[in-house]
């Protein structure tokens, strides 16, 4: 008796989905043989895992990966606070921290075929209707997280390790603040550790929205009225220590801060 290469496939899916939840569940890292994980079976890993993790999750991570596709990962909802946020329960692997904006979707954008189909850029800007600071910490369940693959971090979540929100204002996509000149600051343990201004890497954060809807969709990943997602750095990712004090301020935009 033979084994397909979609049977093998899935088995190794799988597999490597599971050796991610018991990671996620003992906060504890992997060593995972799966160099050659394409794409699709990398999506197929994170879904297996999100779904042992969170049914529903409500929010998410996007950027660009390095053939600049927007890329999608959901964060569970046990790995999110509202700032002030305390972490200092939980262990970490990796510990970087990232200034990031984030933003509610006030609109349903499901899966389904006939309703993917109808989504346009339009729409998911006019779905924006809230944006705050947010703080995400940086986390890897892979072992070798320094060398890994990129498909192997897009199973792992792209190293989401938490997710913490904090104040904000309305946002309206059509009267837009000049991102270009956004100025915020990171500091660590009172210490200012990053202080910029325009310094995200797509200058402007919308401007991947749309793209991650897409690509959510795509991946059979439905939307809900009410999730955030979160952008990417402007910080860099400076590294952290158990125990430290971390705040990030947004000019004219709010703050979030944590406790390490």
């Amino acid at each position: 008796m033979t084994t397909s290469n979609n049977t093998r496939s899935d088995i190794k899916c799988v597999k490597l989905a599971e050796s991610l939840f018991q990671a996620y569940q003992t906060q504890t890292s992997v060593k995972l043989d799966a160099g050659d994980l394409t794409l699709e079976q990398a999506y197929q890993v994170q879904q297996m895992t999100i779904e042992k993790l969170d049914a529903t999750p409500k929010f998410w991570k996007t950027g660009l990966l390095s053939n600049q596709r927007s890329f999608c990962a959901p964060i569970a909802n046990k790995l999110y606070q509202q700032s002030p946020a305390d972490f200092s329960n939980n262990t970490f692997n990796a510990l970087h921290v990232e200034a990031e904006l984030a933003f509610r979707i006030n609109q349903d954008f499901l899966a389904k075929p006939e309703q993917a189909s109808n989504v346009t850029e339009e729409s998911v800007l006019n779905s924006l209707d809230q944006m705050c600071v947010a703080i995400e910490v940086l986390d890897s369940r892979l072992l070798d997280w320094q060398t890994a693959a990129e498909n192997l971090h897009l199973a792992d979540n792209q190293m989401n390790g938490a997710l913490i929100l904090g104040t904000g204002v309305p946002f309206d996509a059509h009267n837009p603040i000049n991102f270009s000149q956004q100025g915020f600051v990171l500091s660590i343990n009172d210490k200012e550790v990053v202080l910029d201004k325009g310094s995200h890497p797509q200058e402007d954060p919308i401007s991947l929205v749309y793209g991650f809807i897409k690509e959510a969709n795509l991946r059979g990943y439905d939307i809900l009225k009410g999730s955030w997602l979160t952008t990417g750095t402007w910080s860099g990712y400076p590294s952290a220590n158990a125990g430290d004090r971390v705040k990030v301020s947004f000019s004219d935009i709010g703050e979030a801060e944590l406790i390490l």
